[in-house]
């Protein structure tokens, strides 16, 4: 009688230790990336605060929204402060950035030659420091000493500036009648768009308004 064989079944190879560490840590990558990439947004798509319960987005033809915000100088956040509507009678260009922002640090020396040559014709330059992503006010009396800028800053601590206004990347400008109406909201810019924005803005008052 013929012996039968034994069959022994072939050893089922290991998955490497450290595979299903290794998948958590990509993981772990992708979610940090994320979340850094969502710090660095000026604000949420449907931002909500206490002191703005319905931001908006302002456009040409509105009347921009008053607001009254503590200055900033190269030095501290000073215990003054800045009405926009106080500066009624006058073309002004407003800015909003944040001290990190890139794109801001770039245009800010445009934005210096600008004000040499319309800050002379009585336009009023006044910028609206933001603190997203880290801002502070030392940051940004730190820009401010770096650029050497000479008009307004304006530190907005809660962001609700910001919100109100409806700013979703910086930098954001613009340029306000004397009347307090917006005839240009210009989202990063040129000088020479700027400038012709500026120019249409002395034009008007001078046409009649």
């Amino acid at each position: 009688m013929a012996a039968r064989r034994k069959y022994r079944a072939a050893p089922r190879k290991r998955k490497g230790p450290g595979a299903g560490l290794i998948i958590i840590a990509v993981v772990i990558v992708v979610i940090i990336i994320i979340v850094g990439l969502q710090v660095f947004q000026p604000r949420s798509a449907t931002p909500t605060t206490a002191t703005s319960p319905t931001p908006g987005y302002v456009d040409v033809g509105v009347t921009a929204p008053d607001f009254n915000l503590r200055i900033i100088t190269e030095e501290r956040l000073t215990d003054q402060s800045l009405t926009l509507s106080s500066l009624r009678g006058k073309v002004v260009l407003v800015e909003f950035m944040v001290s990190w922002c890139q794109a801001c640090r770039q245009l800010e020396p445009a934005v210096g030659d600008l004000y040499k040559i319309y800050g002379q014709e009585g336009v009023e330059f006044v910028t609206v420091a933001g603190t997203y992503g880290g801002a502070t006010a030392e940051s940004t009396s730190q820009f401010i000493k770096e650029f050497h800028t000479p008009w307004t800053f304006l530190l907005d601590t809660t962001n609700r500036v910001f919100d109100s206004y409806g700013i979703k990347a910086t930098p954001t400008f613009f340029v306000i009648s004397r009347e307090g109406k917006v005839l240009a909201r210009i989202e990063g810019g040129s000088y020479e768009e700027l400038a012709v924005a500026i120019n249409n803005a002395l034009i008007a008052k001078t046409v009649g308004g």
